[in-house]
Parts: structure tokens; C-alpha cells; sequence
């Protein structure tokens, strides 16, 4: 039973609560606990969203697991919360079914992520698209780094813990796991039900005093990471002299929400200098704060801002936050000094997205973006499914409908609808595409046109962007021909 005394008032006279457990008060895990937690994500902890629940959607390359994760949510530090619920006394195993759960939510992207969000919207009375989905999570937590995803969080919520289940929720904590228990009790007075909540592991407030070796080790781990792409980012721009000593700085936070850029802002009116640095080329750290004359490397600066201003500790990609006077980032300049593929490819896409934006703005979603690489992703209605413009091997290029939803079945079930309606496909394309349904070795599905070309044709890059367009809306509604048939 739980050890808090509850007691209802009138006037002077305090009258215990009798404290029962949940199923004596008729209430159940999933019509009562798992609604309260979904409409107050508020009792998981702070910042938190609620992405999806009940998922049951694995995929594994023979049998799908049958398990079911209750609650998915996701906090404003780009990290996911895997949540288990258990109306009463816990089970001794609990804890390895959470860790189960946690490993495979590890292998969550940002686009399967933007598909459940959808789903639970529309499940919940707000039809929601996959793009909309997307710009409420990266809203809420920023930029959505698979990194980060990679590292959920695990909360456990019952009405009580046997002792096992504690002493091993504090040992994965040493190891570097991050788990909280939290306890829901329910008490009986003359005219209702109250129910509390209360966090049990770790101890509020004294979380910093309760920091293992183990705990230091693997947040060192992450921030050793981030100064290894910070010194590879600094030492090319270093070793090409792309910035002279001296050259200045704004501040331009990436991959935040909208109230910790708020906070950032209001911040920095405080005191303009902690908006600028100067650049000296000293690959450990070159940057001086204006604040303070200091030396920073990109993250290490960009993560005490964000301590400072809004009283925030994660992982910060700096060379995004810090821009030069003609409002190139770092990464963008050292593109300059990389391959010329990479450079090649920035300014391809950079100049196809200009072109999207301008002639199919819906095309585009939060995480469309140009960079060094071979492709890009653009929207699809299909739920679980994108469209991609890429570079392929072979001195090919080409445009491809993409079906990976995170669940096999649902792919074979999308590809195998679009593949019923092949003929009218390919009469609707005005060609010949190639087909690539789920087997054995892939969980994905795809339908690809293509034609030669390659990045490093420059003089061709025009012709690309055309045939990319072209070929792209000729393949969204074929593919949109397809579905609707399939309805008819």
C-alpha cells in the first residue's frame, strides 16, 4: 500500500483517505490509466508529448514480435519515453518488457514517428497529415536526431513495486540507462475516488546528487561524440584558412522549438554580446565569446547558451548555431572545402528546393532540407510511404514512391495494392518503372523511374531539375490513380 496520508478537510477536521488499489476502485488499466496518462502526459514529467500508443506495429525479418507498447512520447530534448502501465502491483519482469519495448522503439526514424503521431491524431478526433505531424514534433522537440532516437527513455507507471523491480531500476540507472518509476495510488473517501501520483525512482530534486560513474561515463560518451564533429568541422575549416582570424559570428539557433528560441532571444536582448563570437583558427576552439573573451568549440558554446537561457542540457550540433555575416552556417562553409560531390550535391538541392518550393510547396516537409547527400525526401498521402529524388549509382538518377512504414505487412499490403494496378501504372507514368516489393531481405517496397545523369554534370543540372519535377508528378499520380482504383 502506499506509504502518503491523504486526508479531506471541512473546516478544522482532517479525515483520512482510505488508501485501496485501483482494481478495488474499479478502475482498469486501459479505459482509465491509460487515458489519464494520455490526456496528462504531465504525470510521465515534464515536456513531454504524446506521440502514439498501443503500437504493435514491429517489424523483424521473420515474425513481427506480438507485443504491444502502451505509450510512445517524446520529450523536448529529442529523446523517446518508452512507457509500460500497470494498473497495480508490478510484476517482477517488468522492467526487462520495458527495456524489450526500448530497444525496438530504438530503431524509430523521424518519418515513422510523423505516421504514428498522424495516426494517434485522427484515432483521437483531429485528422492529422504525416507532414503536419512532423512540424508538431520537431515543433516540440526540434530537429528529430536519429542519435537521439536511438537512446529512449524508459517510465514505468503502477500502482506499486516489488522490491526486485526497484533494485534493478537503480542498477540499470548505473549503468546508463535512464528509468523512472512512477507510482499511481488510489484512495477511498465517504464520496469519491482521489487518485495520486508520485515519481518513487529517482527522488526528485536530488537527481544531480544520485549521478552514478556509470551515469558521467555515458553522458562523456555523447558529448566526446559531439567534439569529434565539432574538431572534424572546425579542423577542415582550420586546414583550408576559410575563415580569417577575427571574422564574426551571429548566433542562430537549429533544431530547437519555438520557446527555447523564444528564451534564447530574449536572452541575448539582454546582452547582445551573447549573440557573438569571433572566429580564431585553433582547431580545439575557435571561437571567442563576446561575453565573456573566452574560447568555445561550436557545441560546447552553443550548449552553455542553451543552459544559460533556457535551462537546457542536450546535445547541440554548434556548427548549425553559428553563422557568418552573409548568413552561411559552418557546415555550409566547410562544404566549400569538402569533396566536390558534396559540394556538387549542396548546390544541386539547394537549387531543386528553391524550384519545389515554388511550383509544389506541398511536396515539402519539416526534414526536407538540402545537404551533402545523394537525396532528398519529399512528402507522400500514402500514409507510411515518401517520395524520393536521388542520385543512384551507375550514372543514374532517379525519382522513386517509397513505402517503409516501420511494419512489413503494411508495406506488402500498400506495394501489393499499387502492384494489383501495374498496367494502369505505367499508362499513367507514360513508362516503363521498376518494381520492388518486400521480400525476405527487405522490410520495404518501392517503384522506381529512372534516367542517366550524373551530379557532376554540371551544365546538365537544369535538365535534372526538370526531369526530377516532371518525372515526380508524373509518378504521384500514377501512384495517386493506383489508390483511388483500388477504392473504387
Amino acid at each position: 500500500m502506499p506509504d502518503d496520508l491523504v486526508f479531506t478537510v471541512t473546516g478544522s477536521t482532517a479525515s483520512p483517505a482510505q488508501p485501496v488499489t485501483l482494481a478495488d476502485a474499479g478502475l482498469r488499466e486501459r479505459r482509465d490509466l491509460q487515458e489519464w496518462v494520455l490526456a496528462n502526459p504531465g504525470i510521465l514529467g515534464d515536456d513531454l508529448a504524446i506521440v502514439t500508443f498501443e503500437f504493435d506495429r514491429w517489424w523483424a525479418s521473420s515474425a513481427a514480435p506480438a507485443d504491444r507498447l502502451d505509450v510512445l512520447a517524446l520529450g523536448k530534448d529529442g529523446r523517446l519515453v518508452v512507457v509500460e502501465l500497470k494498473r497495480d502491483r508490478a510484476p517482477d519482469t517488468v522492467e526487462m518488457q520495458a527495456v524489450k519495448y526500448a530497444a525496438m522503439a530504438s530503431r524509430f526514424t523521424p518519418e515513422t514517428l510523423a505516421s504514428q503521431h498522424a495516426r494517434f491524431l485522427t484515432q483521437r478526433g483531429t485528422p492529422t497529415s504525416e507532414d503536419d505531424a512532423m512540424q508538431l514534433l520537431v515543433a516540440h522537440a526540434g530537429e528529430l536526431d536519429v542519435e537521439s532516437l536511438r537512446r529512449p527513455k524508459i517510465a514505468i507507471v503502477a500502482g506499486d513495486f516489488p522490491p526486485v523491480v526497484t533494485a534493478t531500476a537503480v542498477w540499470l540507472t548505473e549503468m546508463g540507462l535512464e528509468l523512472t518509476l512512477i507510482r499511481v495510488a488510489a484512495y477511498k473517501t465517504e464520496r469519491e475516488t482521489l487518485i495520486t501520483v508520485s515519481q518513487l525512482y529517482p527522488v526528485k530534486d536530488i537527481e544531480e546528487f544520485t549521478v552514478s560513474p556509470r551515469q558521467a561515463e555515458v553522458k562523456a560518451v555523447e558529448e566526446k561524440r559531439q567534439r569529434q564533429r565539432d574538431a572534424t568541422t572546425s579542423s577542415r575549416l582550420v586546414a583550408a584558412s576559410a575563415l580569417e582570424d577575427g571574422t564574426v559570428l551571429h548566433l542562430r539557433p537549429e533544431g530547437i522549438n519555438t520557446d527555447l528560441r523564444a528564451a534564447i532571444a530574449a536572452w541575448i536582448e539582454a546582452d547582445p554580446n551573447r549573440g557573438m563570437a569571433t572566429w580564431l583558427n585553433d582547431s580545439a576552439a575557435p571561437l571567442i565569446w563576446r561575453a565573456d573573451e573566452q574560447h568555445y568549440s561550436p557545441s560546447g558554446l552553443a550548449g552553455r547558451i542553451l543552459r544559460e537561457a533556457a535551462g537546457v542540457s542536450r546535445s547541440i550540433r554548434g556548427p548549425r548555431w553559428w553563422i557568418t555575416d552573409e548568413g552561411r552556417d559552418l557546415y555550409e562553409v566547410v562544404l566549400d572545402y569538402g569533396t566536390e560531390r558534396e559540394r556538387l550535391y549542396f548546390e544541386f538541392w539547394t537549387r531543386f528546393m528553391e524550384t519545389v518550393r515554388e511550383t509544389h510547396p506541398d511536396w515539402l516537409t519539416a526534414n526536407s532540407q538540402p545537404s551533402e547527400r545523394s537525396w532528398v525526401n519529399m512528402s507522400s498521402p500514402v500514409s507510411g510511404a515518401y517520395f524520393t529524388a536521388a542520385f543512384a549509382r551507375a550514372h543514374r538518377i532517379k525519382v522513386e514512391f517509397y513505402v517503409d512504414s516501420g511494419d512489413q505487412k503494411r508495406n506488402a499490403q500498400v506495394m501489393g495494392d499499387v502492384m494489383a494496378r501495374r498496367q494502369l501504372v505505367e499508362e499513367s507514368f507514360g513508362g516503363t518503372v521498376a518494381w520492388n516489393p518486400p521480400d525476405e531481405n527487405h522490410q520495404y517496397g518501392s517503384v522506381v523511374a529512372t534516367a542517366d545523369g550524373d551530379v557532376t554534370e554540371s551544365q546538365r543540372h537544369d535538365e535534372f531539375i526538370a526531369w526530377f519535377i516532371g518525372s515526380s508528378e508524373k509518378l504521384r499520380a500514377a501512384i495517386h490513380v493506383a489508390m483511388a482504383a483500388d477504392k473504387a
